[in-house]
């Protein structure tokens, strides 16, 4: 059968369509094994070229490792600042917190140093902290471990909890308080027996030069100390008023005070709640506050550390109760009302503190 004209002119079309679309197949294969070499070509001279930077092969590998290396260490600096310090054993010194330091420092779920740990006031407090976290790290244990540190000077110099606060959000404070009379008094023989001890040649000071308008500490034992609620105001836990910040600001001459605030919880307690009553109580608290799994020993088993009663005395050791230091007494007892006024009605009933 014949074909029409029209029909052998579209045969025709499509042929030359065919024809056309395999060439260009072709053409266009051709164009990517081209650029295939071209790519592989200049890959090569890139190579080459860089190649003569690195003096030897072992040169390169040497700067991997390096690059895994640092990588390695930014990841352990990001899980210790995520970690953080797990809690704090705060202050006031005297207060307990020696007794605090060995009685937590022996529970299975806590790494702690075994004295305390206070160069988070220091400038570069982020670094040396982290050394210690990072060495507190490599205890293993089948329980999720709690780091702690002690430091009683941390509530009067906040320099400490801003280092904190860089590190975690979720460090937890455990701050103590005592009779301020009793602090004084505790405070101050404890400097004369460490003076005698430690061989220090700088004069023992008279406990009346300690008093308010002295700018002289003997080694920060001052009347001024017992103003605790000085102190804590600073952890900004609680809105203050125009006098009460001003009365934090100029109180003393001793320490400069300044507001810092900070995410912590706080556990706050007087020092006779650990050797009189219910102990029991104060130690299931303490556990729920610390998130312990196990439960704190008995603080009546436990031996009192820095205990007072069994240090020598000496010339300059002082009894707060003699008639002498009257005048002393009166000021401390007017410092624990004025004290006692404020945590009671104002610092406790913040979200943060536990009590």
């Amino acid at each position: 059968m014949m074909s029409s004209p029209s029909q052998t002119q579209s045969q025709s079309n499509s042929s030359s369509v065919i024809s056309d679309s395999n060439e260009s197949r072709r053409v266009s294969g051709f164009k990517n094994k081209t650029f295939k070499v071209l790519l592989g070509a200049t890959m090569t001279i890139q190579f080459f070229h860089l190649l003569p930077n690195f003096r030897s092969l072992h040169h390169l590998r040497d700067q991997l490792q390096d690059n895994v290396d640092n990588v390695h260490q930014q990841q352990q600096y990001k899980l210790q600042q995520e970690e953080g310090i797990s809690f704090a054993v705060a202050g006031f010194p005297k207060c307990g917190t020696t007794f605090l330091l060995q009685m937590l420092g022996q529970h299975p779920e806590i790494v702690m140093p075994q004295t305390e740990f206070c160069d988070l006031v220091k400038k570069d407090g982020v670094n040396r902290t982290r050394l210690l976290l990072q060495d507190m790290m490599k205890q293993s244990s089948p329980k999720p471990l709690k780091y702690g540190i002690k430091c009683p000077a941390m509530v009067r110099d906040t320099n400490a909890i801003e280092t904190l606060t860089k590190m975690s959000d979720d460090t937890r404070l455990i701050v103590g308080l005592r009779h301020p009379v009793l602090f004084f008094a505790s405070f101050y023989n404890f400097r004369v027996w460490g003076h005698y001890k430690f061989n220090h040649t700088t004069p023992i000071l008279s406990p009346f030069k300690l008093t308010d308008g002295s700018e002289k500490t003997f080694h920060n034992a001052h009347v001024a100390h017992a103003r605790f609620d000085n102190f804590l105001m600073q952890l900004a836990k609680v809105p203050l008023s125009k006098s009460e910040l001003h009365r934090m600001l100029n109180s003393d001459n001793v320490w400069k005070k300044r507001i810092s605030p900070n995410p912590f919880q706080i556990f706050i307690y007087t020092d006779d709640q650990l050797q009189h009553g219910n102990t029991s109580q104060f130690a299931r608290d303490l556990q729920h506050f610390l998130g312990l799994e196990t439960p704190l020993p008995d603080l009546n088993s436990e031996p009192r550390a820095n205990d007072g009663s069994s240090r020598p005395t000496f010339p300059e050791t002082i009894n707060i109760c003699d008639a002498k230091f009257e005048g002393i007494r009166s000021k401390l007892l007017q410092h624990g009302k004025e004290s006692s006024k404020w945590i009671s009605e104002k610092f406790i009933e913040s979200k943060d503190v536990t009590v």
